[in-house]
């Protein structure tokens, strides 16, 4: 049995994820958004062996809890896709950009252990998968599991998608994603970088609302 834990972290009310193997008490953290603390504190509480940690993608919202856990577990892999190392390399001037302040540094770039849809991530004898999801960023990804996919800043329950304004970002890109997303089973559950968890049909009635021009009514949101 998984146990999906949400913390609602830092200024831009980034959802961090904590899976958990309940026989095992082998957990994943997934998007340690700000602050790394409070993370380790349910960790430590909850008595859980952390295996890894999970960034959907390199956007710094995303990651500012980092440091904590980095320097509590340091020998935990950090999985982030090779096609967004160059924003986790600016994380922290993006930060300082965004929030108006200075935030604490993060990992040196060469702890991190490249993530491709071939990465198998396993808590317990449970094997969770990853999706590639471009379009947000250039290495955006999922976690798929059993009956639950955690998906960054794909999609939201307002009917937000993730945001394509930026130079690196690619609209089409974002839209084959989004349609991978509508083709998952009806039941499964999503769970956003922000805001509240919705089901798959949820997100299809949105689809089937906006018509021949699909996601293109569906607003922008998050970072």
């Amino acid at each position: 049995m998984l146990d999906i834990k949400t913390l609602v972290l830092g200024e831009m009310a980034t959802n961090c994820y904590i899976v958990i193997e309940e026989d095992s008490r082998e957990a994943i953290v997934i998007d340690p958004a700000d602050s790394g603390e409070t993370i380790l504190d349910v960790i430590l509480a909850e008595q859980l062996e952390l295996k890894a940690i999970v960034l959907t993608h390199g956007h710094f919202d995303h990651l500012l809890g980092l440091l904590s856990i980095y320097l509590s577990f340091p020998n935990v892999p950090i999985f982030l896709h090779p096609a967004d190392i160059f924003l986790y390399k600016r994380a922290a001037e993006s930060a300082k950009h965004w929030l108006g302040h200075p935030v604490d540094p993060l990992p040196p770039i060469e702890i991190l252990t490249h993530l491709s849809k071939k990465t198998l991530i396993n808590i317990g004898k449970i094997e969770l998968k990853i999706l590639e999801l471009p379009g947000h960023t250039p290495g955006s990804i999922a976690l798929l599991g059993p009956d639950w996919i955690i998906s960054g800043d794909l999609a939201f329950a307002d009917g937000g998608v993730g945001r394509t304004d930026f130079k690196y970002s690619d609209q089409g890109q974002l839209n084959s994603s989004l349609k991978r997303l509508q083709k998952l089973p009806e039941n499964w559950t999503i769970y956003p970088g922000h805001g509240e968890s919705f089901y798959v049909s949820e997100f299809r009635d949105l689809i089937a609302q906006d018509g021949e021009n699909q996601y293109s009514s569906l607003h922008a949101t998050s970072l």
